[in-house]
Parts: C-alpha cells; sequence; structure tokens
C-alpha cells in the first residue's frame, strides 16, 4: 500500500477533447510512420484527418519534404502533432484553408519551415502552430461540449482507478474552465481532486496587458473557489523545446539553425520579473514551463526578483520540465522554495535523448540532462508528474522509468544512470511532495491519523519488485477520500 499519487501537471480536457484522434505511439522508422498514418486516414472518416504522438526523430531536422502529407490524404485537412507538442505537421490542404504561403512571415517564437524555393513545406514549430490553428478557428472540428466532458469525467475516473487522488490540471489558454468542469467539481464523486493552472499568455502574442490578465485570473479563481475547486495557479512558458530550436540555452546549440543561435525565451527578463511579481503579491502560484538552462535560470530569476519586492511568501511556485539545468542553478531551488517538477518519463533512453538532443547539445550537456539526483543533492524540493496524454497516467510507469532511465522492455543501456532516484525518493516525490506542491499536504499525501484516506494497493510488494517490471504490478484497491473506488482487497 502506498499513498496516493499527485500529479502535478496534466492536460486532462486535452486528452478528452482528442478522443477522436489518432495515436501513432511514436513509430520508430519512417516506413512504420507511414504505414500508421495510412491506417488512421483508413479508420478516421471525418472531415478531418488528426493525428498526435508522431515521432520527429524519423524525419530530417527540417522535417518531411515538402508534400509528405499529401501522400496520405490530398483533400481533407490533415493536422499531426509530434510527441511533446510545440511542432505540428500539416498538408497543403491546412496551409491553404489557413492561407499559408511563401509570402506568410514566421511569427514571433515560431517558424514556417520552408523549401530551398521559399515555400511552406507544412512543418509547423512553436507559435506558427498557435498562428495557424488561429486562422482555422472557423472551421476546427471540435466535439460537442457535453461530448468533452463526458470524455473528461471518464479521464478522471481512469485516474482515480490508478490511485492518483490529485491533479493540477492546465487546460489551455482562453478556456472557460468553470463551465467546462462545472459537471466534474462534485466532492462527493470520489474523483481526483482538481488544481487548476490558468494559462494567462499564449506564446504566440505579443503586447499582452499582464495587469489585465492577472485580474482575469483572480476573476476565474473566485469562480472556481464557489464551486468548491481551486484555480489559483499561473502557467507561464518561458520557452519551447530542443528539435525546433525554440528551447532557451545559455549557450549555442551545437548544431545551430544560424551561428550562434541559442534559442528565444517567449519573455524578456524584464518581462518575467514583472509577471512573477504581479502574480506572486496576487497569492497566486507560478508554474513555469522551462525546458532549456537559460529559461529555467530565467524563472529562478524572476521568483528571486518577486521575492525581493513582496518578501517571502508560501508560494509554492513550481518551474517544469527542466530538461537542462545548469549546475550554478541547481542550488538555488532550494534556496528560493521553488519545487522543482520533472517528469522521469522524458528522461528514459528514447532516441530523443540518446541521438536527437546529444545533435543538438552535444556530448557534454547531453550528459547533462534530467539531472533527478542532482536536484535532490542540491537541496531541491523534488515532484514528479506525467505531462499526460503526452505520456500515460500510469503511475508505476513514471516510477519505472525514475529507477531505471530506459523505457519499459527496453535491455538497452540506461541515459544517464547516475540520476536515477531510489524508490523511496520517487515515492515521496510523488506523494508527500506532490501534495505539498498542490497545497493538500494537511490533508493527503501522507498514510497518518488525521488525513484523508487516499491510498492505493498493488497486487505485490513494489520493493520486492524488480525495477525494470514495476509496470506488471496492478492496483488492486484504490481509495480516495475513504471511498472505495476501484477493487477489492478481500480478492487478494
Amino acid at each position: 500500500i502506498t499513498p496516493g499519487f499527485h500529479d502535478t501537471h496534466v492536460h486532462l480536457l486535452q486528452a478528452a477533447a482528442e478522443r477522436e484522434w489518432c495515436y501513432l505511439d511514436e513509430p520508430e522508422t519512417l516506413e512504420a510512420t507511414v504505414a500508421s498514418l495510412m491506417a488512421c486516414a483508413e479508420e478516421s472518416r471525418g472531415p478531418w484527418l488528426l493525428a498526435n504522438d508522431l515521432n520527429p526523430d524519423v524525419f530530417p531536422p527540417n522535417g518531411p519534404p515538402r508534400g509528405f502529407l499529401d501522400g496520405i490524404e490530398e483533400e481533407r485537412p490533415v493536422w499531426v502533432s509530434k510527441a511533446g507538442g510545440h511542432e505540428a505537421y500539416v498538408n497543403q490542404r491546412v496551409l491553404e484553408l489557413a492561407d499559408v504561403d511563401a509570402s506568410t512571415p514566421d511569427p514571433p517564437n515560431g517558424t514556417i519551415v520552408r523549401d530551398a524555393a521559399g515555400r511552406p513545406t507544412g512543418t509547423l514549430r512553436g507559435a506558427a502552430t498557435t498562428i495557424v490553428e488561429n486562422r482555422l478557428a472557423d472551421i476546427w472540428p471540435e466535439p460537442t461540449p457535453e461530448d468533452v466532458q463526458g470524455w473528461l469525467i471518464e479521464e478522471l475516473e481512469s485516474a482515480a482507478r490508478l490511485g492518483v487522488v490529485s491533479v493540477q490540471e492546465i487546460p489551455g489558454f482562453g478556456t472557460d474552465i468553470a463551465a467546462v468542469y462545472e459537471r466534474v467539481l462534485d466532492p462527493d464523486a470520489g474523483l481526483p481532486r482538481l488544481r487548476f493552472a490558468q494559462r494567462i499568455f499564449d506564446y504566440a502574442e505579443e503586447g499582452a496587458d499582464a495587469a489585465a490578465r492577472i485580474e482575469q485570473a483572480l476573476e476565474v479563481a473566485e469562480q472556481m473557489e464557489a464551486r468548491g475547486s481551486r484555480a489559483d495557479v499561473i502557467k507561464l512558458f518561458v520557452d519551447g523545446d530542443f528539435p525546433p530550436q525554440t528551447a532557451a540555452l545559455v549557450e549555442a546549440y551545437a548544431s545551430p539553425q544560424e551561428p550562434g543561435w541559442r534559442g528565444a525565451p517567449y519573455f524578456s527578463q524584464g518581462e518575467l520579473n514583472d509577471i512573477a511579481a504581479r502574480v506572486d503579491a496576487a497569492g497566486l502560484q507560478l508554474h513555469f514551463h522551462a525546458i532549456g538552462d537559460r529559461a529555467v535560470r530565467m524563472s529562478l530569476d524572476a521568483i528571486e526578483h518577486a521575492r525581493s519586492v513582496y518578501g517571502v511568501l508560501d508560494s509554492r511556485h513550481l518551474i517544469t520540465h527542466l530538461h537542462l539545468s545548469s549546475s550554478e542553478d541547481l542550488p538555488r531551488f532550494g534556496e528560493l522554495g521553488v519545487v522543482a517538477n520533472v517528469q522521469p518519463i522524458f528522461a528514459d533512453n528514447h532516441s530523443y535523448n540518446t541521438t536527437l538532443t546529444r545533435e543538438l547539445l552535444g556530448p557534454d550537456r547531453n550528459g547533462r540532462m534530467h539531472r533527478f539526483r542532482d536536484l535532490l543533492d542540491a537541496g531541491a524540493d523534488l515532484v514528479v508528474s506525467t505531462d499526460y496524454p503526452m505520456i500515460l497516467l500510469e503511475p508505476l510507469e513514471t516510477i519505472q522509468t525514475a529507477l531505471t532511465r530506459r523505457m519499459p522492455g527496453s535491455s538497452e543501456a540506461a541515459f544517464n544512470p547516475e540520476q536515477r532516484l531510489s524508490l523511496d525518493e520517487v515515492l515521496l516525490a510523488y506523494t508527500a511532495r506532490g501534495a505539498f506542491a498542490n497545497f493538500l499536504d494537511r490533508e493527503s499525501g501522507s498514510l497518518e491519523v488525521g488525513k484523508s484516506a487516499d491510498f492505493v494497493m498493488f497486487d505485490r510488494d513494489l520493493y520486492e519488485s524488480d525495477p525494470d517490471a514495476l509496470v506488471d504490478a496492478r492496483a488492486v484497491w484504490t481509495v480516495i477520500r475513504g471511498r472505495d473506488i476501484h477493487g477489492d482487497p478481500s480478492a487478494h
């Protein structure tokens, strides 16, 4: 038996809204990618062909050639997202509908990849994905709100069966979360507790009024509190990701798209400092997306600035992802009381880490990625999460990868194995520290008198199990707030 799990970074609404998308499961070859897309096209006969979880490693650095997706579907619009987001691949039909051609400029913080003749190939990176989505808003195939709400409840029920007792949900920019989540906020329904992170800025925007956006966020927070939930977290994208070279680095990429390219953060340091101070003063929690070491440093600097202005508040600000962090910045997490929120599944021996980022960053920086052990040793408050639906919500997969640094079932060498966590450490990060990050530590996160009965029973002792086979274990009984949610302990 373990305490229930607290997942501090998920996108349940996105998962629900994409129920009708094809999931490609990251094919490892170009041939397998084509076969998966052809099968998706055969199975999906809607007005659009929508697919997710593509593996970008099967393509050259600039993505597939112009016309690649037209070979799958020429008449229907095709939109395919890579695993992890921040990049999309579309056919020429989508470009026509969005009025994107050789004369369309790249947006700030985004790239429309072009061929030698300057024509868009169909690969969209960073803010370019949002620009095209916005242009297609009137014809984008949206499921009905009733369908999405029903699917959302199914997502939460599935999470509860796995032993997940709370999540920090990031619904997306502009989402009317009070209305969308109306049916899923019943505290007696036995569903995981929801803490909402509002995205008040879109990374394709320029010149938004920070004070007005924060005021709007406070209004939503009041609406949600009246419904018995919390929406007092602000999500900020500081940078993008490594493959499109939108992650912000201290030093230039090893294989830069232009000489000296270090990536471009989505805010200046001054803008980020101002937002952090305003959010902190409003009593809200900050949730930074930071992939590159420069973005991590900027986030820490912004929190340090907020503390210098308003003093030390019980804010529990989080920096999420932390794919690359500088050694000199690691002690600052403990010094500033910042929560380091990592996703172990991203630290496995997938080719993204072993090949792609090695080429982009060079072997030295690649050998310092996903520094879970170094963060803990430096005094950071470490929590683990999934970033679902980018990967599975299954806690045991997250735990196993934190212990092994390789994909379940893989016999290949672990990725940066010196950064592995012990079972004690990852369970603490997933339960008690996760509850702390979600401001639930007074009622959940540990098994002790006076706290809520939130726990999960497995069919085996995790401490006596092979670390490479933890995913074979099964949750046989889960309890949330003292209510049986799943299973029957007497049968085991």
